[in-house]
């Protein structure tokens, strides 16, 4: 990990620099006892400037030093007891100049470390800046921390982002129940989860700041502080830029660190260009965050960066030019939601702040949404072959779930027609027929051919695009998911009009070719048709639904902005089909059995005898394996939209 100490400038309360990774949440310890108050006395040490460092006792307005935080080039950063109010606080002591109090005063955030107060000390050299006191661990140490297990183990955890801090730090906490569900959920987290989580909660941090006028423009693993619960914490406004205020000098509106500048914070810091600081907005901390991101969890920069060179304006020019190049999305692991994490972290890393997300409401949005879609992905994992299969080649599935139930129906039709209705044909009858069959199949099976590639073949072209790596429109994404959810019904119909007309023109046309026709020669071939297509309907209905939702469907999200959302307004519309598919592969061969027994004209005939029992054998399978699928499927569905979180196998 690249980082600059140079630019550092709050730490945490973390001094021990051994990690035992667990895989455990540790529980959190019993909050400090209270203190009695202690008279407030003036400034009682020797410091004379903001770097010098006070020791254990010295006190300084109203803050007794205990223990040193962290220093940089500002300033340091004191763990001290404010005797006015005997509370622990972190007091930074930084030279007078800036307003970084006034700053972070105006950022009342779950997410930002607070700033209680401001004074200036009786030399009117030194700013002392009294903030929130964050029991923890720095993320630059969390991330090195998770480095190590990453390379152990090849992933972390939301436990590991936890034992990490308890670990650090030496400081107990005061319990906070409302932050303790925090704690909770990111204990269940996988790496990518864990990830999306803290990032979303730092985007909204910046969101808000920015929405206050406020520009960090030093985004940073050290400046981002975790608590106890798993919060991160963003932290160091001392180079913040105050967009709204006109009265901050040039040199506190800007500045930052190299290794996570957006490529126009580069130029800027470059006196040799003519881009100024109004180069550097929102869109600017969006893309150091990015870089922060792609850190955590992969345990490095997803930038790469020029080799270093003593001569920092040409390091600076070079990495100008590294960064003014897209870099390619970084995919490791298997899933929908890796993709979508990198296509955000690509999105934030763009050079082009236009093409990056506007605001840090958006980034917030869309890592939540990765979020879900991996805790989707981790609930929802089937071991069995077919569901691999599916899930690897749905569109494959997609076809043979459409086609193999009508080879079923076509084996009963056949059956049916041989001995059931050509034992009565004349000689005449049965070249007749013959000929029909033929020209009935040259004609339908090419129309039915026709008619599933048309439907097909736009959702292929952009499923091949997906597999290809191919960039894909939003909009072309979103046609497909819903396109996807009406493939069932669309190759229903398309099967249906293949099988049912035969009913009738096979009758119709055998009858005016030879002017004669057995008895009820109509009504058997309307039975037929009718069974044979009902029964190739109704099996492939229910593949191709499977296909759909197991397969198909959850791929059709590489990018997971309001992936809850959508799939709530799109996936309840498919509980009817559900109904239908169990219904209809129940009851349509039972149905056709009886109406055989009932009609045939010669009930002891053994072929008759076995149709019928095959009839009611796929009948009772049918119920069976549709009412398993329409569980599996109706829960899946409830798991994509977030109802219920339950593992699906």
């Amino acid at each position: 990990m690249s980082s600059d100490p140079d630019h550092t400038d709050v730490r945490l309360a973390s001094e021990s620099d051994t990690y035992q990774p667990t895989g455990e949440a540790p529980s959190l310890p019993p909050p400090l006892p209270a203190r009695k108050i202690v008279k407030t006395v003036p400034y009682s040490g020797s410091i004379r400037t903001a770097t010098d460092v006070m020791k254990r006792g010295d006190r300084i307005d109203d803050f007794e030093v205990e223990a040193v935080l962290g220093r940089g080039a500002f300033g340091v950063v004191y763990l001290a007891r404010q005797l006015s109010l005997d509370r622990q606080v972190a007091l930074k002591v930084a030279a007078n100049a800036g307003s970084e109090g006034r700053t972070m005063a105006r950022l009342e955030h779950t997410n930002i470390v607070q700033v209680f107060s401001e004074t200036i000390d009786q030399s009117g050299e030194l700013r002392l800046l009294c903030m929130q006191l964050v029991p923890g661990a720095p993320l630059d140490a969390v991330i090195n921390d998770l480095a190590q297990i990453r390379t152990a183990r090849g992933h972390w955890s939301g436990a590991d982002v936890l034992a990490s801090v308890d670990t650090r730090s030496k400081l107990t906490d005061i319990f906070d129940p409302s932050a303790l569900r925090d704690r909770e959920a990111l204990a269940d987290m996988d790496d990518l989860e864990a990830a999306c989580w803290i990032g979303a909660r730092l985007s909204e941090a910046v969101d808000y700041a920015h929405r206050q006028g406020v520009l960090h423009r030093d985004i940073k693993p050290a400046n981002v502080l975790v608590n106890r619960y798993g919060q991160p914490m963003l932290a160091d406004f001392n180079i913040s830029f105050q967009s709204l205020d006109e009265n901050s000098s040039a040199d506190e509106r800007f500045g930052g660190t190299l290794a996570y500048m957006a490529p126009e914070h580069l130029e800027a810091f470059n006196p040799s260009t003519d881009v100024t600081a109004a180069a550097v907005d929102e869109r600017s901390d969006i893309y150091s965050l990015g870089i922060v991101l792609g850190e955590l969890l992969y345990g490095r920069s997803p930038l790469a960066s020029p080799p270093r060179c003593d001569n920092r304006l040409v390091y600076l020019e070079r990495l100008a030019a590294c960064r003014a190049v897209a870099p390619p999305e970084v995919i490791e692991g298997a899933g929908n939601a890796v993709k979508a994490f990198s296509y955000t972290i690509a999105r934030c890393l763009d050079p082009d702040p236009e093409k990056r997300y506007a605001t840090g409401a958006e980034l917030a949005e869309a890592l939540d949404g990765v979020r879900e879609l991996r805790k989707h992905e981790r609930s929802s994992r089937g071991n069995g072959w077919l569901v691999r299969a599916v899930k690897k080649h749905p569109m494959r599935w997609v076809v043979i779930f459409s086609l193999f139930p009508q080879f079923l129906g076509s084996l009963f039709n056949i059956g049916y027609n041989a001995t059931q209705i050509c034992t009565h044909f004349t000689e005449e009858q049965h070249d007749a027929f013959h000929r029909l069959v033929i020209a009935y199949n040259v004609i339908v099976y090419p129309l039915a051919i026709a008619a599933g590639v048309a439907i097909l073949l736009p959702l292929h072209r952009i499923w091949q695009q997906l597999v290809s790596k191919e960039p894909v429109e939003q909009s072309k994404l979103d046609w497909a998911r819903r396109r996807s959810l009406k493939l069932p019904m669309w190759l229903l119909a398309v099967a249906a009009m293949g099988w049912l007309p035969g009913g009738f023109i096979f009758p119709w046309l055998i009858e005016r070719m030879t002017g004669s026709s057995p008895p009820g020669l109509y009504w058997h071939f309307f039975l037929s048709f009718t069974i044979s297509g009902l029964i190739a309907v109704a099996y492939s209905l229910c593949g191709v639904q499977y296909a759909v939702l197991r397969g198909l469907y959850p791929r059709l999200w590489p990018r997971a902005e309001k992936f809850r959302e959508t799939a709530n307004e799109e996936l309840p519309n498919t509980w009817w089909r559900l109904v239908l598919m169990v219904g209809l592969a129940a009851t349509i061969p039972t149905f056709a059995s009886w109406t055989i027994q009932y009609l045939a004209p010669d009930r002891n005939d053994d072929f008759l005898f076995l149709l019928t029992s095959a009839l009611d054998m796929v009948g009772y399978a049918g119920l069976a394996l549709t009412a398993w699928a329409s569980v599996k499927l109706s829960r899946l569905m409830d798991n994509i939209m977030g109802i219920d979180q339950r593992r699906i196998t």
